[in-house]
């Protein structure tokens, strides 16, 4: 016979009296059901001075694994960007950060960071007056756009 030990009698009172509590003592014994049912594996319960239960998780929902999944579909997401501004940029050397922002659905912060990273990899370059310049595209960069 297994008894059920209320570590917080007022705490377990109130809960029963708001009906949150199916059954005392009911609720390990379900959290393993739940757990085998799902094929995971049971958790584990420590008690020392405290009471700690520890859950096991998919593999597939492992932090490694979703950043992993993250950092790829942010790559994927900027180099598209970065080809549809390249792009952008070559059939209007005079386009304005504001354009840009506008046709890449970018901030002009996130126009502005990737205007100042393409500069840094020489992938493009300001010709002239901030007002009354125009910008080029790298060759190598053009030919990077067009197989993407």
């Amino acid at each position: 016979m297994k008894s059920s030990v209320r570590r917080n009698p007022i705490i377990s009172d109130l809960f029963h009296r708001m009906g949150k509590v199916e059954r005392m003592g009911s609720g390990i014994d379900r959290m393993r059901d739940f757990m085998r049912d799902a094929g995971l594996k049971e958790p584990v319960f420590e008690t020392d001075n405290f009471f700690r239960v520890i859950f096991y998780r998919k593999p597939s929902y492992s932090l490694k694994q979703t950043s992993e999944t993250v950092v790829k579909t942010v790559g994927e997401t900027v180099a598209k960007t970065v080809v549809k501004i390249l792009a952008l940029i070559k059939d209007n050397p005079k386009i304005t950060r504001a354009e840009l922002a506008t046709q890449t659905d970018l901030t002009i912060r996130g126009v502005e960071w990737n205007l100042r990273k393409l500069k840094d990899d020489g992938a493009i370059r300001r010709v002239g007056s901030a007002k009354g310049g125009h910008w080029e595209v790298d060759k190598t960069a053009e030919t990077e756009t067009k197989k993407t």
